[in-house]
C-alpha cells in the first residue's frame, strides 16, 4: 500500500490534524489514536466537537478528572485529561482556521 502524502494543518503536544494531498481525507491524531475522515465526516465531527467546546467552557475547571467525550461515531469514546482536552480544542480550532483560509485562497 502506497503511503499517502499528508499536509499537516496544525500540531501541538497532543497530536496533529493533517489533510491528504491526493484525496482530501483528513486525519486527526489524539495521543496514540488516529481518526481518519472524509471532508463530510470531518465537518460532522467538528460540529459535534463545537458542542463539546461550548460545554467545556461552561464547566468548572477540574484539573484532576478525566473528561469522557462520547462521539457521534459508533463505539468511539475519547478520554482526555483537562490539559489534553484544552489541546484537542486548540487543535480543532487552529485546523479549522487553516482549512477555511485554504478554501478561500484556492477556490
Amino acid at each position: 500500500m502506497k503511503d499517502r502524502e499528508m499536509q499537516v494543518l496544525h500540531k501541538n503536544s497532543l497530536g496533529y490534524v493533517a489533510k491528504c494531498k491526493c484525496c482530501d481525507d483528513i486525519q486527526i491524531k489524539f495521543g496514540n489514536a488516529i481518526l481518519s475522515f472524509t471532508n463530510e465526516e470531518y465537518k460532522e465531527f467538528d460540529s459535534f466537537f463545537d458542542a463539546i467546546k461550548e460545554d467545556f467552557e461552561l464547566e468548572p475547571r477540574d484539573f484532576k478528572c478525566d473528561y469522557l467525550v462520547n462521539t457521534d461515531i459508533d463505539g468511539l469514546i475519547l478520554s482526555f485529561s483537562y490539559n489534553e482536552l484544552c489541546q484537542a480544542i486548540e487543535l480543532m480550532n487552529f485546523s479549522n482556521v487553516i482549512l477555511s483560509c485554504n478554501k478561500l485562497l484556492f477556490q
